[in-house]
């Protein structure tokens, strides 16, 4: 006797054979069982559905699904222009990687570096993300902050809200 798995996920097993009278519906149960002399199925007799059919390790995926704005069009999209030519060539490089190695590290790390970056972009506007960049640029050319206040005035600032 064949039995099936309903795929509207129900337990409820079907006869595939036309074997005649040869079975029967469980006592407590919806499943199938051959016709046996005593304590009748093993569902019933454990109290719980119990079966030797194999189940499916593969019905769902064990990789998740990226939400819509991690994908990496939605990142590349998000990104400013200068941001955009980094991600295409950080993303096409961690992809040729993971097609040697089988390792999907490096092309995850690289989305979520990037959507950090677009999601910073997005909050902010292109216009003060471009403003951030161009002082950190300078910040690193020149080696010092040119909005940076002294250490004294901080202090006087704080002493000053704490009524000191």
């Amino acid at each position: 006797m064949a039995l099936s798995w309903s795929t509207a996920g129900e337990r409820r097993w079907e006869q595939m054979s036309r074997a005649g009278p040869s079975w029967r519906w469980g006592r407590n149960c919806q499943c199938v069982v051959t016709r046996v002399e005593g304590d009748g199925c093993r569902c019933c007799r454990y109290g719980v559905g119990v079966t030797a059919a194999a189940s499916n390790p593969f019905h769902t995926s064990p990789v998740p699904a990226l939400p819509p704005d991690t994908t990496p069009a939605a990142i590349r999209d998000a990104l400013i222009d200068e941001e955009r030519a980094e991600f295409e060539h950080a993303y096409q490089e961690a992809m040729l990687e993971a097609a040697r190695t089988l390792d999907l590290t490096r092309v995850l790390d690289v989305l979520r570096n990037y959507h950090r970056i677009a999601w910073l972009t997005q909050r902010q506007g292109p216009a003060a993300h471009r403003r951030m960049l161009d002082k950190a640029a300078e910040i690193l050319r020149t080696g010092r902050n040119p909005d940076a206040v002294s250490m004294e005035t901080v202090r006087a600032l704080i002493a000053k809200r704490c009524g000191q």
